[in-house]
């Protein structure tokens, strides 16, 4: 459909690949993340996002990033309350929850 991105991607390193995944991943669940008020407007879910992507490739911050995606995947796995678990679905500094993306 798109053979540009295709050309795109195929001129990438695998870290290259891996960090726009990562990148991507922190993004998604940053945009898809429930706000509380007064951060809840576009701008800053726009903001976050992008911070929250970052973040994740931050090396000292990423590793308890990635440690809370392993935490998220072993609750999912091992069918635990999610409740019983708030702090490894916070997103940005505890202004964003999402319970939704692993």
């Amino acid at each position: 459909m798109y053979p540009h991105w295709r050309a795109l991607l195929s001129d990438l390193t695998r870290t290259q690949k891996i960090t726009l995944g990562v990148f991507s991943y922190g993004f998604y669940r940053g945009a898809t993340a429930d706000y509380r008020p007064p951060f809840d407007l576009i701008g800053e879910r726009v903001i976050f996002s992008f911070l929250n992507g970052g973040l994740y490739l931050f090396p000292p911050y990423g590793l308890f990033r990635m440690g809370s995606v392993i935490n998220r995947i072993h609750v999912s796995v091992a069918k635990k309350d999610p409740k019983q678990y708030p702090m490894i679905y916070e997103e940005v500094f505890g202004l964003g929850h999402n319970e939704r993306v692993l």
